[in-house]
């Protein structure tokens, strides 16, 4: 007596793994289309320039830690004041530099401008209109030919 097999039903797993691919190729194909028929936009034409120039920014951040100078900002009657020391704790005077300050949402308040030293270690630029986060960069240098630079974010009330 030959015992005959129940009839199998067919499992949808071996449909459904080639639908899958399928839909990854017709994806994968759509965005080979995209890329070669936009032109890529460029944020800047000088873009090679802007990125050396932020390899000198780097590298001046890096001489301007390895000096210890610290600077404590605020703002006082409508400037920006920064009061900057050595390592020791001593204000460094007799520096010469400028101060620019810009705004990722807007650029009707940036501005840029020389730094007045007001008292020993004392430096005061004017910071002109606007409230908000900005974007703070001192450039100060002294007389034997160190150089300083301080980046940071700063609210202004």
């Amino acid at each position: 007596m030959s015992a005959t097999a129940p009839p199998t039903q067919r499992s949808p797993w071996p449909w459904a793994i080639a639908a899958g691919m399928g839909v990854v190729f017709a994806v994968n194909g759509f965005m080979f289309y995209l890329a070669n028929t936009h032109r890529p936009i460029l944020e800047a034409e000088d873009y090679y320039e802007r990125g050396l120039e932020h390899d000198r920014v780097i590298e001046a951040e890096r001489a301007s830690a390895r000096l210890g100078w610290r600077a404590d900002v605020a703002v006082v009657d409508g400037g920006v004041r920064y009061t900057v020391s050595d390592r020791d704790g001593q204000r460094v005077t007799g520096l010469v530099g400028a101060l620019a300050m810009t705004r990722a949402d807007t650029r009707a308040y940036d501005r840029e401008g020389p730094f007045v030293e007001v008292g020993p270690g004392v430096y005061r630029a004017v910071r002109g209109d606007g409230h908000g986060l900005f974007r703070l960069r001192a450039h100060l240098a002294g007389a034997a030919g160190t150089s300083w630079v301080d980046a940071r974010h700063f609210e202004i009330p």
